[in-house]
């Protein structure tokens, strides 16, 4: 699901947000693993954070992208970090 969000928000593909939206939002808080816990694709509510922004819910996607931020910082992931930031740059002000 977060995979899908990525390519989703990355490609501008509408139609697809709430569905997401509502398919990740009960992960909101807690990291999208890697087959086993090895690897991960970040925090949940970065994804949640690209979607909200894609479907116009700015200050929603500011929310969870500062929550995925502090994960981010948190668990000490600052790769992770680089990529929320993006995301966070990318909201109009």
């Amino acid at each position: 699901m977060a995979l899908a969000a990525e390519v989703c928000t990355s490609l501008s593909l509408g139609g697809f947000d709430e569905p997401l939206m509502k398919m990740l939002l009960p992960y909101s808080g807690q990291w999208v693993p890697v087959g086993v816990p090895v690897g991960t694709w970040g925090p949940v509510d970065r994804y949640l954070g690209r979607l909200a922004l894609m479907s116009g819910a700015t200050g929603e996607a500011r929310s969870f992208l500062r929550h995925a931020e502090l994960q981010c910082h948190e668990g000490s992931s600052e790769v992770w970090a680089r990529h929320v930031a993006e995301d966070l740059r990318s909201l109009v002000p």
